[in-house]
């Protein structure tokens, strides 16, 4: 892999209801996702805000060190090795299959 990488960033949205007071509370975190040009430019062109994903890839753990921070920071990013399975977002008012398991 070059250091060429072009960067997605992918929002994963986590729902969940509480016990307490049955509430359902939904969470974003957000992944960096990099990928070689030449992944990008066969697999990745046509992909859209709102669309599913399933890349596979291997996680790596950069640590950088910020001027004016007395220690480093540990950062989290995955490395796509391809595309897996890619599921368009519905035109409004569609319904929307997705990788959730059963």
């Amino acid at each position: 892999m070059t250091d060429q990488s072009i960067g997605l960033l992918i929002k994963l949205k986590n729902r969940m209801k509480t016990e307490v007071d049955g509430e359902i509370t939904e969470r974003e975190f957000s992944v960096q996702i990099k990928v070689s040009p030449e992944m990008y430019s066969t697999c990745f062109t046509g992909i859209n805000q709102g669309d599913e994903l399933m890349v596979s890839g291997y996680i790596v753990v950069d640590t950088i060190m910020i001027e004016g921070r007395e220690h480093p920071l540990d950062y989290m990013r995955v490395v796509a090795t391809s595309k897996l399975a890619h599921i368009p977002k519905p035109l409004k008012g569609f319904g929307q299959s997705s990788f959730n398991q059963i």
